[in-house]
C-alpha cells in the first residue's frame, strides 16, 4: 500500500481483492494507510472464507503526511500470517496450498 501511496496521483485509486478467512472480525483485518482513504469494501462471502473488494483513494492531508512514519513503524511490528496458513487443512488440499 505504501508503494501505491506514493505512486498515485491525488485523488487516484487502488483497487484490489482481499481474501479473509478465520475467526478474526474482517475490520481488524482491512489494510490502513494515512495516506489512502477506503471509500468501498464490497464483500463475498464463499462457504469457509470470503473476500472484500476493496477501493482506496489517495487523499493529502497534514494529518496523513504526520501519520505516514507512524503507519510504516506500525507495519514493520505487525506480523501477519500468511492466507494459506490460515486456510483449512480439508481446504488446502482440494486446491493445492501447500
Amino acid at each position: 500500500m505504501s508503494l501505491a501511496a506514493q505512486h498515485l496521483k491525488l485523488g487516484g485509486r487502488l483497487v484490489f481483492w482481499l481474501p479473509l478467512i478465520g475467526e478474526v472480525p474482517h475490520e481488524e483485518r482491512i489494510p490502513k494507510h494515512p495516506l489512502l482513504k477506503l471509500i468501498s469494501n464490497c464483500e463475498q462471502e464463499f462457504n469457509q472464507w470470503t473476500r472484500s473488494l476493496l477501493t482506496y483513494v489517495r487523499v493529502d492531508t497534514p494529518e496523513a503526511e504526520l501519520g505516514l512514519q507512524e503507519s510504516r513503524k506500525e507495519v514493520k511490528e505487525k506480523k501477519r500470517p500468511e492466507f494459506r496458513d490460515m486456510v483449512p487443512a480439508s481446504i488446502r488440499d482440494v486446491i493445492n496450498l501447500r
